[in-house]
């Protein structure tokens, strides 16, 4: 995108943050008047009423464990088996309702001493407004001494993209997201939680429902919350697993009420979010011929070859031949559609009573890609494509009054096709279609193949990979992959023993089974033999002389089975939970064991086994503190040092329940809070790296004829001091709402201390035996985020605007580094994965320039027009002693979303934002360098330093152009380092509810909705879209929206 594009692109976004500021002022002012107010009945309520009364459901029978509170005091009761509760309030006070099945209740207390209060169920995905849910249980929000962030399911069910990783990007404070491509069935996303602090995996756990499993088998019907744990006191229990923070996906269950059915139907179009911007023949043949020049040889390209170029741009040929010998093509443009499409069904059914309770669900997705094939080539698809269904069961039953039993079941059965062969299909076709020259072939010859009775394929010795035949006579291959869980839990009541006293017991089982089928063959191509002229040479009989190249093949017929594997995890523990007073104590012990085979490998099963707990306390809901630990083991460590202990503490306090913040007309809810404590991290890089390993391997040669004798040689030795990473975290928090919790604000600042990271130490290799990584690695991460929002309404309109920050960053504090010769090249002290290359100066602009400069030694020849480095070490020669920390690499350490949210009546608007910095992308290779691997050039050509136009020279965005003496051009410097920074509308959606009153309670709700996804980009290049941070974007390009919606309820 252009710099003035892009320019006018941030001031709008200023401008709109101006609005929202405005918008915000607004409403603090329309709030005022009502502090003043809330001051004047302060006075007036000086007294304490008795009051009682009974809480019943819809079915009129009484609810118990309903919590009873006086809205901003610390005064509260809890209903009794009868629904009966007793309590001491405040005239003109607000007293609350609140149970985890019930929508909250609140009524104004005048001059009642009896209050008959009925709370109506609502839906299982509304229930999480105030539950934050854990590892293994959940907890109130205000309670909560930990750092986390939680989305409801329902935020994300509509959005277009696939992927459920992709759903949540700019929306959860901690997480910085990046999406990597766009193929159906692989819209992958990098994660990392709270940035990076190893040298080792960084991608955050995920689990479903507690148990590590991938939440993109999940239809988005089935999510009921996402939740992500990011300190010490919220992932200390995750053991050996726990470092890089965890992100739990719990999923839908029953409730009591009626039985609810569910469908929701959607599809959509999509489109690239870039698209390379190609030269035609008659540009790259103009390059070209420059580029041999520049390089001291004679043209390519006649003049009449070039007029032939000018006139196939215009569609001109001169003769039947021309349109054959002189091709002008776009590959990409001919052979990817300018829209794909996509659809997604779903329906669940859950309700319940007070013996059962069930959540059922099913989903379809078609996601189709963007290939533009020939539907009358072949009786079998080959474009690519995803089909996925997915089921669900979630099933709780009260046994006894005591014992209740919930069984969870799901499936998921994904089929995948890819055109020709799976482990290449994506890379040859965008490699071809971006990179191959428009001249280089016509997509077809004139002329039929007699063995085939097919039309001759174009190419020749040096472009065999006519993208047609990629597409449409190489075959294709499918991937049928098979996905199961099953969750059985149990949990019995021992109150009999004592109050609040829980045993429970957990197993669950995972299978996956993946089927590669590989049905691919090969084709051959034909080149028209033409003279220097370009004139079509012919045979005797008048036909064409054809040179052909490579073969046509039968559909070979062969698979493979590249993933299977079973999970087995055990759970079992006890909880405790129980009041006494003002004081409430929570207490929690579990057993757990995760055992994961693998059969297409020959390794034995990973287990992991260890203990956790959790103690939670409060008084007064005022003072809070929590205890977890965490002790886990893996075989992958030796006996003496098997397990790790993993400790954390948090502490919280509530201001607001204090005395001199009760009455604070202002202040809702204030809550300050710290945690501190130790995670762990087991990617040690390798397999029992403890025990001394040996492998078969050639041999040296014996004899007169030197014959070759098997033998075995030694692998790493063993590491008798192998172990896991060890993060020491800290946080420090600070929750707030303010104006009747109008404006709620959550803020944390955290620092992190990462050592024993399994690394390779510089050592000489005077043992002749290959060294192992050693636990030497050390690691610092800091940073902090943010999230803030403020919800209000005017009559029937309704507003909210949020605002989500996430900032990290590291640095490297040991590595094993050997000392270098220049202190400026050290690793240590710099952040993980920097970049480093040379300093560009711009481009040589005279050889009077060149002469004066430090001697270049990446090139032999070096010109006007390449590019100058800095002489760092100042010996004045350009060599890798001039190599210096260029800066981070693609990875963010900056993200933030900005969402609005606006409803009338029955109609509603929501629009999302989303921003990154931080990273720097190097690019190379064919998206950006000339004529690489035979390759084509694009439009930033255009803008190279041409040294046959002086005009071009001060002005210049490109070196001048080379066929063969690229290497110092083409080394790694600044100069093709480019700014990850980029602004996204990354959600927009328009709905509208039907009134449903002409079916007469059948339906309950029939919404009609249109959003978009990716739809509208900001960014510093236009070379990739830098979300996907691969340096030559040789790959399925992320894709860009629209989408329609029908979501109807009964």
């Amino acid at each position: 995108m252009k710099n003035s594009l892009h320019g006018r692109c941030i001031h709008t976004f200023i401008f709109l943050h101006k609005i929202t500021i405005m918008a915000f002022l607004i409403g603090m002012l329309c709030y005022t008047p009502k502090i003043f107010s809330a001051t004047y009945e302060k006075n007036i309520a000086t007294q304490n009423r008795n009051v009682e009364g009974i809480v019943t459901n819809e079915e009129g029978l009484p609810i118990k464990g309903v919590l009873v509170t006086v809205k901003n005091k610390s005064i509260s009761t809890t209903t009794d088996e009868n629904g009966s509760f007793f309590i001491a309030a405040p005239v003109k006070s607000t007293i609350v309702f609140f149970h985890k099945d019930y929508i909250q209740a609140e009524m104004l207390l005048e001059n009642q001493i009896t209050l008959d209060i009925q709370l109506k169920h609502i839906d299982s995905r509304d229930k999480i407004s105030d539950e934050v849910f854990l590892l293994y249980g959940s907890q109130n929000k205000d309670l909560m001494t930990g750092s986390y962030a939680q989305i409801n399911g329902k935020d994300i069910e509509t959005r277009a993209v696939v992927n459920n990783k992709n759903r949540i990007s700019g929306l959860l404070p901690g997480l910085l997201i990046m999406q990597t491509n766009g193929e159906p069935g692989d819209e992958g996303a990098n994660i990392f939680m709270r940035g990076k602090r190893t040298m080792r995996g960084k991608n955050p756990i995920i689990l479903v429902d507690g148990y590590e499993r991938s939440m993109d088998l999940l239809d988005p019907n089935e999510i009921k919350a996402v939740t992500v744990l990011k300190d010490a006191a919220t992932c200390a229990r995750y053991g050996l697993r726990g470092s890089n923070g965890i992100i739990q996906v719990t999923t839908n269950r029953g409730s009591e009420g009626k039985i609810r059915v569910n469908g929701h139907i959607r599809g959509g179009l999509k489109m690239p979010t870039t698209e390379p911007r190609l030269l035609d023949s008659y540009d790259y043949a103009t390059l070209y011929n420059e580029a041999r020049r520049n390089d001291g040889n004679s043209p390519l390209y006649l003049e009449n070859h070039l007029n032939k170029y000018m006139n196939a741009r215009n569609g001109i040929y001169e003769n039947e031949y021309d349109k054959y010998l002189f091709p002008n093509n776009n590959y990409y443009e001919m052979f990817t559609k300018n829209v794909t499409w996509q659809q997604r069904y779903s329906v669940s059914v859950d309700g319940g009573n007070k013996f059962a309770k069930f959540f059922v669900s099913a989903g379809y997705t078609n996601n189709s890609g963007m290939y533009n094939i020939d539907k009358n080539a072949n009786t079998y698809n080959t474009n690519a494509e995803q089909n996925a269904i997915t089921i669900r069961s979630n099933v709780d039953i009260n046994v006894t009054k005591r014992f209740v039993m919930s069984l969870d079941l799901s499936g998921r059965q994904e089929e995948r096709i890819w055109p020709g062969a799976r482990g290449s299909s994506v890379s040859d076709l965008f490699r071809n279609m971006y990179c191959t020259p428009p001249n280089a072939y016509p997509i077809f010859q004139p002329d039929i193949d007699k063995t085939t009775n097919k039309q001759m394929l174009g190419g020749s010795k040096d472009y065999t990979k006519n993208v047609y035949g990629l597409l449409n006579r190489s075959g294709y291959s499918k991937s049928l992959v098979r996905n199961m869980t099953a969750t059985l839990k149990l949990n019995h009541q021992l109150d009999f023993i004592t109050k609040g006293l829980n045993v429970r017991a957990e197993f669950a089982f995972d299978s996956w089974y993946e089927m590669n089928t590989n049905r691919s063959k090969n084709f051959k191509v034909y080149s028209i033999d033409a003279d220097k002229n370009g004139e079509a040479k012919l045979q005797q009989d008048g036909s064409l002389k054809y040179i052909e190249t490579g073969s046509d093949t039968q559909m070979s017929s062969g698979g493979d089975y590249p993933g299977s594997e079973r999970i087995l995890n055990y759970r079992v523990g006890l909880d405790w939970n129980r009041t006494f007073g003002n004081h409430n104590l929570y207490a929690e012990a579990l057993f757990n064991q995760r055992e994961k085979s693998q059969e297409n490998d020959r390794n034995l099963p990973r287990v992991y086994r260890g203990y956790d707990t959790r103690v939670s306390y409060q008084y007064k809901a005022k003072y809070l503190a929590d205890f977890n630990m965490g002790i886990m083991g893996s075989e992958q460590f030796l006996k003496s040092n098997r397990y790790g202990f993993f400790p954390a503490l948090s502490l919280g306090w509530v201001a607001s329940n204090e005395d001199f913040l009760k009455e604070n007309p202002i202040i809702s809810f204030l809550k300050l809070r710290a945690s501190g404590g130790e995670t762990g991290w087991d990617d040690t890089g390798g397999y029992f790296l403890w025990y001394q390993q040996f492998a078969s391997s050639s041999g040296p040669a014996f004899g007169p004829t030197a014959t070759g004798q098997s033998g075995w040689n030694e692998g790493a030795f063993a590491l008798n001091n192998v172990t896991w990473e060890k993060a020491r975290k800290y946080d420090v928090g600070l929750d707030v709402r303010l104006f009747n919790d109008r404006l709620s604000f959550t803020g944390d600042y955290f620092y992190e201390k990462n050592r024993d990271i399994m690394c390779a130490p510089a050592l000489p290799y005077i043992m002749g035996i290959r060294f192992p990584d050693f636990p030497i690695g050390k690691v610092k991460n800091k940073g902090f985020d943010l999230s803030l929002s403020w919800n209000d309404h005017i009559g029937d309109f309704n507003y909210g605007l949020s605002f989500i920050y996430t900032r990290a960053d590291n640095e490297i504090q040991e590595m094993g580094e050997e000392k270098k010769a220049y202190s400026y090249q050290q690793r240590t002290g710099k952040p993980l994965d920097s970049q480093w290359g040379l300093i560009a100066l711009g481009l040589f602009q005279s050889q009077e320039e060149i002469d004066n400069s430090p001697k270049q030694t990446y090139s032999k020849i070096v010109s006007p027009g390449d590019i100058k480095y800095k002489d760092v070490n100042g010996d004045g020669v350009i060599d890798n002693y001039d190599e210096v920390y260029l800066g981070p690499n693609a990875d963010l350490n900056m993200q933030w979303g900005s969402k609005l949210d606006l409803s009338w009546k029955n109609f509603d608007f929501s629009v999302l934002f989303t921003g990154q910095n931080g990273g720097w992308n190097n690019i190379t290779g064919e998206s950006i360098w000339e004529f690489q691997n035979n390759g084509t050039v694009r439009e930033h050509h255009l803008g190279r330093f041409n040294p046959d136009d002086p005009s071009s020279w001060a002005n210049a965005t490109y070196p001048r152009l080379s066929l063969s003496n690229v290497e110092g051009n083409h080394h790694s410097s600044s100069y093709w380092r480019k700014s990850m920074a980029q602004v996204r509308l990354k959600h927009i959606e328009l709905g509208y509810s039907i009134p449903v009153a002409w079916s007469k309670g059948i339906v309950n709700n029939l919404r009609l909705y249109v959003n978009a996804y990716n739809i509208l980009t900001w960014q510093s290049t236009d070379l990739t879209d830098t979300e996907a941070k691969n340096g030559s974007y040789i790959q399925y390009p992320i894709m860009k929206m629209v989408n329609f919606g029908v979501n109807v309820s009964f």
